[in-house]
């Protein structure tokens, strides 16, 4: 509970300094350069796993206390940054909930986007299922971890050439074509149980991620303005984490009760429809600039 409680404090605040230091034009190509390392850190995080639990096997408990040392070393980092002060147009008296009033004040290609967005997040469960369907398929552990290192390091590599093609043709274009890559990963990994087959599967979400999470986070703040980043993206990143929540959810209760791959094939053609609604999405302002 508090380590999400930790990322949705953290989350919002950090994009809106990531957005209000974004030179003109390379929005996409800074928060996907953050994303590129986020994701070597998830990367490099699982290899240490491994190795560790191969030194000293089930010893979880030492795992988790040697996880806590980067922790700390980010903690400290976080004094570094010098923050550029914005005043807001409008004072007023912050509450738990000020946020969700945003929404009042939002200009509408905000509402649209975030309406997408959110209809996305309704389909797009855990990536653990995703790791379940390699077990339920006969892998061992140390193969959904394998994969699970692979995806990422994909997804780190090809995010900053992702964001620099985004500024460059249009973030629409981009994630219209993340979008459209989920959903043949997620019809596709329910029929196939080759071991190559499946690498190359996971080579597709990689390239998704990378096309898709740093690019809409930046198109977001495209259509916000600069002194109401932060609670925008809060506003997004709380809904965001609901739908998130109800996915993961119903895909375990179809999953349990009927069948896995109903749940991921419907994910992927509810992905797909959203794909092309992407083509016709309002432009990005750029408010922030």
């Amino acid at each position: 509970l508090f380590d999400r409680i930790g990322k949705g404090v953290r989350t919002a605040a950090r994009d809106a300094i990531l957005s209000a230091e974004s030179p003109e034009g390379k929005k996409a190509t800074v928060f996907s350069f953050h994303r590129a390392f986020d994701t070597i850190g998830a990367t490099l995080g699982p290899t240490f796993a491994l190795i560790y639990l191969w030194w000293k096997p089930n010893d979880y408990k030492g795992l988790i206390w040697f996880a806590f040392i980067p922790v700390l070393v980010a903690v400290f980092f976080t004094f570094i940054p010098k923050e550029k002060t914005i005043e807001p147009l409008e004072k007023q008296t912050p509450g738990f909930f000020t946020y969700l009033k945003y929404w009042n004040s939002a200009t509408v290609s905000f509402k649209t986007i975030v309406i997408r967005f959110l209809v996305f997040g309704l389909i797009n469960s855990s990536d653990v299922f995703l790791l379940l369907i390699l077990k339920a398929k006969g892998f061992s552990d140390t193969t959904m971890i394998g994969f699970y290192i692979f995806y990422n390091l994909v997804y780190a590599l090809a995010s900053v050439p992702a964001g620099r093609i985004a500024d460059a043709i249009g973030m629409e274009k981009i994630l219209f074509i993340g979008l459209l890559l989920f959903g043949i990963v997620y019809e596709a990994i329910t029929v196939t149980g080759n071991f190559y087959m499946l690498t190359g599967l996971l080579f597709i979400y990689g390239l998704y991620a990378a096309c898709f999470e740093s690019t809409s986070k930046a198109i977001l703040t495209g259509h916000i303005k600069k002194e109401d980043a932060a609670t925008a993206l809060g506003f997004y990143s709380s809904l965001s984490s609901i739908a998130s929540l109800i996915a993961s959810t119903w895909t375990g209760i179809i999953w349990h009760i009927f069948n896995p791959q109903y749940a991921l094939m419907f994910s992927g053609v509810v992905a797909i429809a959203l794909a092309f609604s992407f083509l016709k999405a309002p432009r990005s302002k750029s408010f922030q600039i």
